[in-house]
């Protein structure tokens, strides 16, 4: 899937971080421009001698920025189709695991998670992504000179999207995360485990939810209080209005 578009972040787009030491050159205040169709919820998982040690299902999509051969800036957003290669390491150096995803000709995505203990409570968060595009001619064709192979590599703080080894990290709405020279990665439905042993399936303890599921859920309940608050007020004018009109018969009738 490959669809031109603006360079925004629609207003809800939950935004997840920035890499660290940078600023952002897209905000989440920048005005809703129409979307291509979302990319494919799949998942995706890493395998060790323990088993599953990494599991991911979400749909994923790039925002990806060139020069046009009319030399001006522009951007196309390409999407992680159905037809993809994925292995990962559950060993890795520094108390790390990775997943590492290959689609299209010769583009590699590469997601590194750390683990690090927080009160006595071991967690672990998004703390690499790495991302090797191929801007050819086919997925770019107003490109000025195609780019065999960016690579394209963040560094996030611990705060980004981080869980509990012992749950998982969930977020429906479309998150967005942004890299040091302004593409944007973003997912949907987004849930994901890592330091798992022979993990199948998520478990429904244990799940931290981004801001924008959390603010969703608070207001189910506000919504359904006030729907029955208005109901409230309803029965009682009804039920005025018929007592006034039955004590004016019983009047009349006298």
């Amino acid at each position: 899937m490959a669809t031109t578009d603006e360079t925004t972040v629609p207003e809800t787009t939950s935004l997840i971080s920035t890499p660290t030491g940078s600023t952002p050159e897209v905000t989440s205040n920048s005005p809703i421009t129409p979307r291509p169709d979302d990319p494919p919820i799949q998942s995706y998982s890493a395998h060790g001698e323990n088993g599953t040690c990494v599991l991911i299902q979400c749909g994923i999509q790039f925002e990806i920025h060139y020069n046009t051969t009319e030399q001006k800036q522009a951007s196309r957003v390409i999407g992680v189709p159905e037809r993809v290669n994925f292995d990962g390491g559950c060993n890795q150096p520094n108390n790390t695991q990775s997943l590492q995803i290959q689609f299209y000709d010769n583009w590699d995505l590469r997601l590194t998670f750390s683990r690090f203990d927080d009160q006595a409570q071991k967690k672990f968060y998004l703390s690499d992504i790495d991302l090797t595009a191929n801007l050819s001619k086919e997925l770019f064709p107003d490109i000025d000179n195609p780019i065999f192979r960016q690579n394209i590599k963040t560094t996030f703080a611990t705060d980004t999207i981080t869980a509990s080894t012992e749950g998982s990290y969930k977020c429906t709405k479309e998150a967005a995360f942004l890299l040091k020279d302004g593409t944007v990665m973003s997912t949907f439905n987004l849930q994901y485990a890592a330091f798992q042993k022979n993990i199948t399936d998520f478990s429904e303890s244990g799940i931290s939810e981004c801001s924008s599921d959390v603010e969703t859920s608070s207001d189910i309940p506000i919504a359904v209080g006030s729907a029955l608050g208005g109901l409230i007020v309803i029965v009682l004018v009804a039920y005025a209005i018929g007592r006034r009109c039955k004590e004016k018969g019983d009047y009349d009738t006298i």
